[in-house]
């Protein structure tokens, strides 16, 4: 079964997530136009779906898969923000230290994600890559 989304549990959204979790840019860059409709603003469309009761969005999928085309593009031509948060304070950087996927971290960490931003119990990215 699909995860619940904020935006409600429309197709579109669901399939939105799942082609970052796989990264499958092509469809996520399809699925993203047809969420904005036409209106010009594909990060603010992005930007608006989250997994319900977990805040995670197509970064932090794409960062805890690993999916660098995905990243790049989220990061890169979106701009998304690289700090964001899901309900537990994680960022995408954090999805990415628990999942191990080195190359992601790195390349957060080299687009200005924030190793010293604190989750919601205090631990810091740089604490769970050391601890980790």
């Amino acid at each position: 079964m699909a995860p619940p989304l904020a935006r409600g549990p429309g197709a579109l959204e669901r399939r939105l997530l799942q082609a970052a979790a796989e990264g499958n840019l092509q469809l996520f860059k399809r699925t993203a136009s047809a969420l904005d409709g036409g209106k010009g603003r594909l990060r603010d469309a992005v930007e608006a779906v989250t997994l319900q009761g977990r805040g995670s969005g197509a970064l932090h999928f794409a960062a805890r898969r690993g999916r660098m085309a995905v990243c790049v593009y989220l990061v890169q031509e979106l701009g998304v923000d690289v700090d964001a948060t899901d309900e537990t304070g994680y960022t995408p950087l954090v999805h990415a230290i628990i999942a191990g996927t080195v190359d992601t971290f790195q390349y957060l960490l080299d687009h200005g994600a924030n190793p010293d931003k604190p989750d919601g119990q205090g631990s810091t990215p740089l604490h769970l890559a050391a601890a980790g």
